[in-house]
C-alpha cells in the first residue's frame, strides 16, 4: 500500500465511516497472527518512519467497527455486478443489452410497446396508461378491408391510394404478423397476448401476393409476349438506325434529336451487349467504337487551346499598343474581366515571365526577357 493514498469514506445513511489503507495493512497482517510490535517494525521497514503499536491498537480496532460495512457493501456491490462493470466493460455491456433485449420481449409478449410511444408501432394501434397497445375498432375495420381488398387481387398500391395511406405504410401493414396475433421479434415469430383480426386464409392469401415478383421490363425496342419477349420489324430498323447514326460519329443528343427518343435510350442500345446479334455485330461493334470529338479530353483540349488563343492575342496587343490597363485590353479583345486578368497572371508567373505590371500606373506591358 501506498502511504500516499487518500483516506476511503463509507456512508450508510447520516453514519459516515472513515479509514485509512495503513489500517488495511494492519488488518491484513494482524490476520497473519503478527503482533502490534512485529507490524510496526514491518511498517517503518516499509514507510521510513517509526510507527507506535499503541497507535497501530487504536486504529485497528476502529478498523474493526466498519468492517461489517465494508462486507455488506461489497456483497451489494457484487450483486449489482459493479465489478464487471467496473473492470470488463465490454462484457458488462454486452450483458446488459441482452438483459434489455430479453426485458423488451416479455413487455412485447404481454401487449407492451416496449419501445416509448414514439413511431414504430403497427398502424392503428394506440397505447392505454399503461403502454399497452389497444387496436381501436374503427381501425380494425380498416385493416379487414385492406386485406380483403388485396386478397381479392387488388394491388398494395392500388388500396393505399383508395385508403389514403403511404404506400410504404400499406405495405408495413400487409406484411406485419401483429394481425393475427403474432409478434415478429429480431426475425422471431412469437404468440402475443392480443386477438387475431385477420384469419390464416386471408393472411396466406396476401403473402403469396406480397412474394410474387413483378416482371421485368422489356428491353428497348422489345415487347413482352407469352413465349418471352420479341420486337417488330420497325423496332429493328429503329435499333439499326441508332447504331448506324452513331458510327457516322452523331452525338447522342443529336441520334435522340432525329429519331425522338432518349439520348440516355441510345447510349443503352449502343453499349448492351443485348444488341450485338439482333442489331449485326458488326454494325453495333463500330457503332460502339465509334467516338465523337465531345469528350472530356476533346473538353480540355480545346479549353486549352482557347487559353492560349486568348494569351496570344493579349501579347499582341501589348505589342501593338503598348503598356495598357485591364480595362482597355478588355474592350480591344472583348474578353471578360477575369479571363484577361487570369491570362495576365499566368503570363506573369510563368518562369520566364512574358508580361509585368506597373504599381503605379496599373497598367501590363511586355517584359524585355525572352
Amino acid at each position: 500500500m501506498n502511504n500516499k493514498r487518500e483516506k476511503a469514506t463509507v456512508s450508510q445513511s447520516d453514519n459516515i465511516t472513515k479509514f485509512t489503507y495503513l489500517q488495511i495493512e494492519v488488518a491484513m497482517m494482524k490476520a497473519q497472527g503478527h503482533t502490534y510490535t512485529q507490524i510496526a517494525d514491518s511498517l517503518g521497514k516499509k514507510y521510513g518512519k517509526p510507527f507506535a503499536p499503541s497507535n497501530l491498537s487504536r486504529g485497528f480496532e476502529n478498523f474493526i467497527k466498519s468492517a461489517p460495512l465494508l462486507r455488506e457493501a461489497y456483497l451489494e456491490l457484487q450483486n449489482a455486478h459493479f465489478y464487471e462493470y467496473l473492470f470488463d466493460r465490454k462484457e458488462y455491456g454486452r450483458k446488459m443489452r441482452a438483459r434489455q433485449l430479453e426485458l423488451q420481449k416479455q413487455q412485447l409478449l404481454n401487449g407492451i410497446w416496449p419501445f416509448g410511444r414514439g413511431s414504430g408501432r403497427p398502424w392503428g394501434t394506440v397505447l392505454d396508461e399503461n403502454g399497452k397497445m389497444i387496436l381501436p375498432p374503427e381501425k380494425q375495420e380498416v385493416i379487414k378491408r385492406i386485406f380483403r381488398k388485396v386478397a381479392e387481387g387488388a394491388s398494395a398500391s392500388q388500396v393505399a391510394r383508395e385508403e389514403g395511406i403511404n404506400e410504404s405504410t400499406m405495405r408495413n401493414i400487409l406484411k406485419n404478423p401483429y394481425y393475427i396475433g403474432l409478434h415478429d421479434w429480431r426475425d422471431e415469430i412469437l404468440k402475443g397476448s392480443h386477438e387475431s383480426i385477420i384469419d390464416k386464409d386471408t393472411w396466406e392469401a396476401v403473402q403469396k401476393t406480397l412474394t410474387i415478383k413483378k416482371p421485368s421490363v422489356p428491353h428497348f425496342g422489345f415487347h413482352r409476349t407469352a413465349a418471352g419477349t420479341a420486337t417488330s420489324p420497325e423496332s429493328l430498323e429503329l435499333l439499326r438506325k441508332i447504331c448506324e447514326l452513331r458510327a457516322k460519329k452523331t452525338s447522342y443528343p443529336e441520334i435522340a434529336s432525329t429519331l425522338k427518343i432518349k439520348s440516355s435510350t441510345a447510349w443503352e442500345v449502343v453499349h448492351d451487349p443485348f444488341y450485338r446479334d439482333i442489331i449485326g455485330a458488326d454494325l453495333w461493334e463500330r457503332a460502339r467504337n465509334t467516338k465523337t470529338p465531345f469528350g472530356s479530353a476533346y473538353l480540355r483540349a480545346r479549353a486549352q487551346r482557347i487559353k492560349h488563343e486568348s494569351q496570344t492575342k493579349i501579347l499582341l496587343y501589348l505589342q501593338r499598343s503598348g503598356p495598357s490597363r485591364i480595362i482597355d485590353i478588355v474592350k480591344a479583345l472583348e474578353l471578360s474581366d477575369s479571363a484577361v486578368y487570369t491570362n495576365l497572371c499566368e503570363l506573369k508567373n510563368r518562369k520566364n515571365p512574358m508580361v509585368n505590371k506597373d504599381p503605379e500606373s496599373k497598367k501590363w506591358f511586355l517584359t524585355d526577357k525572352p
